[in-house]
């Protein structure tokens, strides 16, 4: 059993959003350690970004239970160059399905989700 585009779409965000959480907590540790004079601003502003994306996160994982879809992460894999591949299990009502993302597709649509967040 195959998903639907719209299952897809869910799974690709809910992967987008929980690398677009990772990164922002990454970015907010680099700017607490910073010797920037004034952090509070951006602290707040990323505290405020990652909470929003958690919702989100709680909203599509819901969706997704509804429809008894579990992802699982297999991890990345290397490719010719440097780039990497990010494969993923998707499993629905016992049946079986890969995603694999490269790393540029995950870094155009955090890109695009840190964008429309701030």
């Amino acid at each position: 059993m195959r998903l639907t585009e719209e299952e897809n779409r869910l799974v690709r965000n809910l992967i987008f959003l929980e690398f677009t959480r990772k990164t922002m907590e990454v970015d907010k540790k680099h700017i607490e350690a910073s010797k920037m004079k004034i952090k509070d601003p951006y602290i707040e502003t990323l505290d405020k970004v990652i909470v929003k994306v958690g919702i989100e996160m709680r909203d599509l994982k819901r969706s997704l239970h509804k429809e008894q879809i579990k992802i699982h992460e297999e991890g990345p894999r290397e490719t010719e160059g440097s780039s990497k591949i990010y494969v993923y299990k998707i499993t629905k009502k016992g049946y079986e399905q890969r995603m694999d993302l490269a790393s540029h597709v995950i870094k155009n649509a955090v890109l695009g989700l840190i964008r429309r967040f701030l």
